[in-house]
């Protein structure tokens, strides 16, 4: 799987990664809309991540961001 790296001002608004129609989802808080959603079905992650991304996983920073990215990605 290819990964994209997102360039997005994390600090200037608030994400976290969630759930999108199954599939691993990238949100900013208080939309419902995903910013981005990744080809990752959450079913194939262990089940305390799937328990996380479902209830929200808040991202701090860039780096963050991208460490859950290419965990989840790979």
């Amino acid at each position: 799987m290819k990964f994209f790296r997102i360039f997005l001002p994390v600090m200037a608004m608030i994400l976290y990664l969630g759930v999108h129609n199954g599939n691993l989802a990238l949100y900013r808080q208080g939309h419902k809309v995903p910013v981005q959603v990744y080809a990752v079905p959450v079913t194939l992650l262990p089940k305390e991540d799937q328990a996380a991304l479902t209830a929200g996983i808040p991202i701090e920073n860039e780096k963050q961001l991208s460490e859950l990215l290419e965990a989840y990605l790979s």
